[in-house]
């Protein structure tokens, strides 16, 4: 099954997209280094 990301978690690093994915593949992650130097999360 393909997941898409939707518009409302398009540039922003609103957490909450990352906590409801299924298969856990959006990152940075806040526990992740690289978090506070991207825009968006992918």
């Amino acid at each position: 099954m393909a997941y898409v990301i939707a518009e409302p978690c398009i540039g922003t690093k609103d957490n909450s997209c990352v906590e409801v994915c299924p298969v856990d593949c959006i990152h940075p992650t806040t526990d992740e280094p690289d978090y506070d130097k991207v825009e968006m999360l992918y």
